[in-house]
């Protein structure tokens, strides 16, 4: 691991710490970091990792070189979590932000938010809303729908609804709670929400701060490697937090789990899976009328319904 700037003032310390993994990602490398340049907020630093890229990312980096407030690691190829945890213990900012190599901020994000959070103290995590854009940076649709606030982990339970690169924390409050966990290769973020919303407060403003790139995605698409990711961070919440389900519930989040499953799996014409997944939702809360739904669409999908 060797660090290719080390202009910074290391008595200094900056408002934000904004974290950036990056592996062959040399194709949108330089608009990331162009839209952290362009941010309204210019007390930052930006801690960017480079995963291993075989492409040509070391090129781009050097372009970055004359920038102070760019600090630049390198690991052998470990995972975007692995990156992330190496460069949070390497950060010095007030808050935490995170910023993923082929996705864009938009210019007034850093300083909305870091404004927000000081004058609610009471708020842990703040997030907000997306604009889903191509490979060439052409929108193609806004997420800016009503989401949970408050204590919200039975809303995490049913969906992550805190999109990770649109969220912004207390270095400190990450710290405690250790970073994303290694040992969880898909889904970290999901998995680090719910071992924190039990204790924290999340905030939702439905401001669009990110334009998020959808083109190329690997592991969100990979509708089988999703549902074994959220199915262990849900096993792990209730094993973890015993107290705040009893059994009935339990099996009402289980069901929720399926029906939803059932409804991707049917989606991407997987009709066996979605029509398994649906039985199981039924089982788990015969009454809900949910899980009866997403059964009786695997099943008329698989009929050829639409």
């Amino acid at each position: 691991m060797v660090r290719m700037n080390t202009q910074m003032d290391k008595a200094s310390v900056p408002e934000v710490s904004v974290i950036m993994p990056t592996y062959n990602q040399s194709a949108y490398l330089r608009e990331a970091v162009e839209s952290l340049v362009e941010q309204t907020l210019q007390d930052w630093e930006l801690l960017l990792v480079d995963d291993g890229s075989t492409d040509d990312t070391e090129a781009v980096l050097g372009t970055f070189s004359g920038e102070p407030r760019v600090r630049i690691f390198r690991q052998p190829n470990s995972g975007q979590v692995v990156a992330r945890n190496l460069a949070l213990r390497q950060a010095r900012g007030r808050y935490v932000a995170f910023l993923d190599s082929d996705n864009r901020w938009l210019p007034a994000k850093l300083r909305m938010q870091v404004d927000y959070l000081d004058a609610h103290p009471d708020v842990d995590v703040l997030y907000g809303g997306i604009r889903l854009i191509d490979h060439r940076g052409t929108v193609l649709g806004v997420q800016q729908r009503r989401r949970p606030t408050g204590t919200i982990w039975r809303d995490l339970l049913t969906d992550n609804y805190v999109t990770f690169n649109t969220a912004i924390l207390s270095r400190q409050l990450l710290m405690e709670y250790g970073g994303q966990d290694t040992a969880v290769r898909f889904g970290p973020d999901f998995d680090l929400w719910l071992r924190m919303a039990p204790r924290c407060r999340f905030e939702y403003r439905p401001e669009v701060v990110c334009e998020y790139r959808v083109e190329g995605r690997r592991v969100s698409d990979n509708v089988a490697e999703r549902m074994r990711a959220n199915r262990a961070a849900i096993g792990r919440f209730l094993q973890q937090n015993p107290e705040l389900l009893g059994w009935a519930e339990r099996r009402s989040v289980w069901s929720g789990f399926y029906a939803k499953f059932a409804r991707a799996f049917s989606a991407h014409r997987q009709h066996l899976r979605a029509a398994a997944f649906g039985v199981t939702a039924v089982y788990q809360t015969p009454v809900d009328k949910n899980a009866w739904r997403s059964l009786a669409r695997a099943i008329w999908r698989s009929m050829g319904g639409r």
